[in-house]
């Protein structure tokens, strides 16, 4: 099974731990983190959408995007340190210049990305807000009221409704991700406890039964969270 350890770690951490395993399970866990890392901003949006239009309805709603957009030149500034650092690292690459800088570079590079990916969440979300007070001030100034877009409930239940696929996608791969990793550590200690199975000698078997039950068990056990999301 595996460890605590892994469990309790950050996403990134625990992509790098399954690469011990192989590329397979490194891209099954990227994917479900950057799929599941989607229902945190989601949900904080959704709350602010209520509280603003509960304390002054498409006004408040308003002010909730100006709120976010105020910070726009912090946004623009950490979208645009990405790409400058990566030509950094690309020159110096291109220079072949000493292990030193590129060491430097390299690890401006990594920051860049970790810093372009924030900055970019930031500002689709300032986005969203922004057009949805837009849009339901166009609905309210057309009178159009056969579109209940007005009602924030409405627009909240379309973005959790959205992000249900998404997480129930992203607990699957997890899910296989685990069930892989069970896998691999129960054919180590075959092959540790079991004389002769490494070198292949006759009369050492393996236990297939047991890798089976284990892809069975967590079949039935981990497919019951993504079920209830979804």
């Amino acid at each position: 099974m595996r460890s605590p350890a892994v469990a309790a770690m950050g996403p990134v951490r625990r992509i790098a731990e399954q690469s011990k395993m192989g590329p397979g399970t490194v891209v099954v866990t990227g994917l479900a983190a950057g799929m599941i890392s989607v229902y945190l901003p989601i949900i904080c949006i959704c709350i602010a959408i209520l509280i603003g239009y509960e304390a002054a309805g498409i006004y408040g709603m308003g002010l909730c995007s100006l709120g976010m957009l105020a910070t726009v030149g912090a946004t623009i500034a950490i979208n645009s340190y990405s790409p400058i650092a990566n030509n950094a690292a690309g020159i110096s690459e291109l220079a072949e210049l000493g292990p030193e800088t590129r060491k430097i570079t390299s690890r401006l590079d990594y920051l860049g990305d970790i810093t372009a990916s924030t900055g970019k969440g930031y500002t689709i979300g300032s986005a969203i807000l922004t057009a949805l007070a837009l849009f339901m001030a166009f609905v309210q100034f057309a009178e159009l009221d056969s579109i209940d877009i007005k009602n924030p409930f409405v627009v909240v239940g379309v973005f959790i409704g959205a992000i249900v696929p998404m997480v129930s996608a992203a607990m699957i791969m997890e899910a296989i991700g685990k069930t892989a990793w069970s896998i691999v550590e129960e054919i180590r200690r075959q092959f540790r406890e079991t004389p002769g199975l490494r070198e292949g000698k006759e009369g050492a078997s393996p236990d297939p039964k047991r890798c089976v039950t284990i892809a069975a068990s967590s079949a039935f056990k981990k497919i019951s969270a993504p079920g209830q999301c979804g």
